[in-house]
């Protein structure tokens, strides 16, 4: 059974994440993750990259984002002091699903 990292975020996630998506597919295949998810925080700055050099490693890209998204309101109707972001993960399985 593989392990899929459908949560994984870039150098190109500001002070989330420290790996280079060039250095992404040789840690891919020495543990053994046919697939991984970039899904860096509010950008999408390595999904070109990841797109164009994971292949090459036999490790398939799935492109993604992570979200911040601010309610202005809490359950209860209550206007928030200082919003809190909530956090959506979005995954493409398709070109479609891409654009």
């Amino acid at each position: 059974m593989s392990f899929i990292h459908l949560r994984l975020h870039s150098a190109y996630s500001l002070s989330e994440g420290a790996i280079h998506v060039k250095a992404l597919g040789k840690l891919c295949q020495k543990n053994d993750m046919p697939a991984v998810a970039i899904t860096d925080t509010n950008n999408m700055f390595g999904a070109m990259e990841a797109s164009l050099a994971l292949p090459d490693s036999g490790v398939q890209p799935i492109i993604g984002c992570t979200l911040a998204i601010h309610h202005e309101v809490d359950q209860e109707g209550r206007a928030f002091k200082v919003p809190e972001p909530g956090w959506l993960v979005l995954l493409a399985q398709t070109e479609t699903g891409y654009r």
